[in-house]
């Protein structure tokens, strides 16, 4: 296991826009969608409401950020949304 490296991943602004790969939002293929907050990388599920919300698409079309990316060392704090509990409803979500 590597005690630094180096992470690379589509920024949150990349994920949440229409036309990056068709009529979709981000990479059609992408499950994740990763941001930082208070030094700590959380991971959001890239769930399927978001692709009928509208709320993003002005905050996204403006974004020129591609990519989010940092070096690390010794370990890198990540947090999982929720602790990965989706549900039983959208306002648990």
């Amino acid at each position: 296991v590597a005690r630094r490296g180096f992470v690379a991943v589509p920024s949150k602004y990349t994920e949440m826009r229409r036309g990056v790969e068709g009529v979709y939002r981000g990479h059609i293929h992408h499950r994740w969608i990763f941001t930082v907050q208070a030094g700590v990388v959380l991971v959001v599920p890239k769930l399927p409401f978001l692709e009928t919300e509208p709320t993003f698409d002005p905050v996204v079309v403006r974004s020129e950020f591609p990519d989010l990316s940092f070096e690390w060392t010794g370990s890198i704090p990540y947090k999982v949304l929720n602790n990965d509990f989706m549900g039983p409803t959208p306002q648990a979500v």
